[in-house]
């Protein structure tokens, strides 16, 4: 079995901090949310100013329900078993908040993956199961051995807090949608953003966008939902995220599709580069547990290029990002044997 699913770290360090408003908190010596005070932020260094951050003028999640921290962990406990009910949906549906509320709640309760932010509303999808979780430490653990260093993890969406050092969501709307994915690097030291090097800062924040992403799928989503959330939300306008890698997981019928797409020459919807197909080249799922076990030879091959640009890529990485297809089945099986 392979080593990247151990962890040296049991440490989590909190999101960077972000010039506007101060969000809401929940204070080291007490377990109710709290307002702390404003961060004094330095602007002789400070780059030009990206778009406006959502103000909290308006009565918000947490100030205006006294009741709320005991209301959402009773719709986590349901959700967690897959038992939401007619209640528990209109309180999600009707109740507003904001971004920095948004990552507030999910610090609070140690939310990843299976819950994000649309239109100011929270969602909640599919909660991880123990083979989510295994894949996106192994896509962690492919990245940083095919990059090393050179790439910075910007966090795994897991449910644990000790599967990354640092979460980083990704706000794909700047009208109030936020999600984080599974997996996501991006070069250290890239440039401010400008017209020539198609770079976004995230709405609101001096916080680039990473350039590549994961996105694993088990149970509630199918490929189709996971296709469009790519080409509409990973790869929205409002983002500058160069590459995305989806995975979907069948559990009943103990098959897999995996594919990776980039950004079109528009600017905005994802144009799917490869993917599993069939001996027609038609999109096809592999079986996870293949009888006669014979190895799959299909690999992905991702130019180096797209995860760096507009940097170079360092001497030291290799000119391309190959995923052995065989290994990501390989994985998927150990992952299941852990449930």
């Amino acid at each position: 079995m392979l080593d990247w699913h151990s962890e040296s770290s049991n440490t989590r360090t909190s999101r960077p901090l972000r010039p506007s408003s101060p969000t809401w908190i929940r204070s080291s010596h007490s377990h109710t949310l709290s307002n702390p005070a404003p961060h004094s932020i330095s602007t002789s260094s400070t780059p030009s100013a990206p778009s406006t951050p959502a103000t909290l003028s308006s009565p918000t999640l947490v100030l205006a329900d006294t009741d709320f921290e005991k209301t959402f962990q009773d719709i986590i406990e349901h959700w967690r078993v897959n038992a939401l009910t007619t209640t528990d949906k209109h309180y999600l549906s009707s109740t507003q908040i904001r971004v920095k509320e948004y990552e507030c709640v999910t610090d609070v309760f140690r939310l990843r993956h299976g819950v994000e932010l649309q239109d100011e509303r929270i969602c909640f999808m599919e909660y991880p199961t123990r083979v989510h979780e295994y894949m996106s430490r192994y896509f962690d653990y492919a990245t940083q051995t095919s990059y090393g260093l050179t790439l910075k993890n910007l966090g795994s969406s897991s449910m644990r807090p000790s599967h990354s050092l640092i979460i980083v969501d990704i706000i794909y709307n700047p009208s109030g949608s936020v999600k984080q994915p599974d997996s996501s690097f991006m070069p250290p030291n890239l440039p401010t953003p400008d017209r020539a090097n198609g770079l976004r800062y995230q709405d609101g924040t001096f916080q680039h966008f990473p350039s590549l992403v994961f996105e694993v799928v088990v149970s509630n989503e199918d490929r189709e939902r996971l296709l469009d959330d790519a080409d509409k939300k990973t790869f929205s306008i409002h983002t500058s995220i160069s590459c995305w890698i989806g995975l979907k997981i069948e559990l009943q019928s103990n098959k897999f599709w995996m594919g990776w797409g980039r950004r079109r020459l528009a600017g905005y919807g994802m144009k799917l580069e490869e993917q599993t197909e069939d001996d027609q080249g038609v999109a096809a799922y592999f079986p996870i547990y293949p009888h006669p076990q014979i190895p799959l030879l299909e690999e992905f091959t991702i130019p180096s290029t797209l995860i760096f640009n507009p940097l170079p890529v360092p001497p030291t990485c290799p000119a391309e990002f190959v995923l052995a297809i065989e290994s990501v089945r390989a994985a998927i099986e150990e992952g299941i044997d852990l449930m």
